[in-house]
């Protein structure tokens, strides 16, 4: 399965290389952590994280690493969303996954660079391909079959973790108060629709009970004897401009 996990880019470093037109723009920072359980409630081993930095060194030394702006929903590279160029990834001695990016000049990395420069906080996303078992704690460890295929920049996602699972699940969130309303509404137009039916059928055995009876006893004291045809109709406009 695609496994994604964002944080934002901690004790980050922007560098200028270069001057005028062929100046290059670089960030680096702290892009993932190991043996630590991230927001999503995932812990990737040091071993395997060291493993998969090891295995795309000659992709970052070839210069075909790239990475894209927002994280797309599958593990597949286009150049067409390129931002940024992976040109250093490791591990230190504290478990940190340090790495190193250039911004390109595509229009992905043109936009990078205006949000950095208007000093806006870049997120991380690591991208990768694998699956997970539970530990001893209950936490998702993530398994020896992880790839991890690149990094991606995203949006700021305030805290360390999951920005793309809180996302699904305010929107999953909004859909269910969306349909809690709808059926609400759907609910009370059906008692309405049966409330008016009751008065309509109440009203003509009213109205046939009059026929049959020409000389009624009146009720001078009821107003609805003043008017009782007049005060269906208000009442049925009142119902239906209050729930139309």
């Amino acid at each position: 399965m695609l496994l994604v996990e964002c944080s934002v880019l901690d004790k980050v470093q922007v560098i200028r290389e270069g001057t005028g037109a062929t100046a290059k723009l670089k960030i680096k920072g702290r892009f993932q952590k190991c043996d630590e359980q991230n927001n999503n409630g995932r812990v990737y081993p040091r071993k395997i994280l060291e493993g998969q930095v090891k295995a795309i060194q000659d992709k970052i030394n070839e210069r075909s690493l790239v990475g894209a702006l927002d994280h797309p929903p599958n593990d597949a590279i286009h150049l067409s969303q390129a931002s940024h160029l992976m040109t250093s990834l490791k591990v230190n001695k504290a478990g940190d996954v340090i790495g190193e990016a250039e911004i390109l000049s595509t229009p992905n990395g043109k936009i990078v660079e205006a949000l950095l420069n208007d000093g806006v906080k870049i997120g991380i996303s690591s991208r990768g391909l694998g699956s997970v078992s539970e530990g001893s704690m209950g936490e998702s460890v993530v398994n020896e079959d992880f790839k991890l295929i690149t990094f991606d920049f995203v949006s700021d996602p305030s805290t360390k973790g999951a920005f793309p699972e809180l996302s699904e699940s305010m929107r999953e969130s909004n859909s269910q108060k969306a349909q809690s309303i709808v059926s609400k509404h759907k609910k009370e137009r059906v008692f309405l629709t049966m409330l008016e039916s009751k008065l309509q059928e109440a009203f003509d055995r009213k109205k046939k009970k009059v026929k049959k009876d020409p000389k009624p006893t009146p009720d001078t004291n009821s107003p609805l004897n003043e008017g009782k045809e007049e005060t269906y109709r208000r009442l049925n406009k009142i119902i239906r401009e209050k729930f139309k």
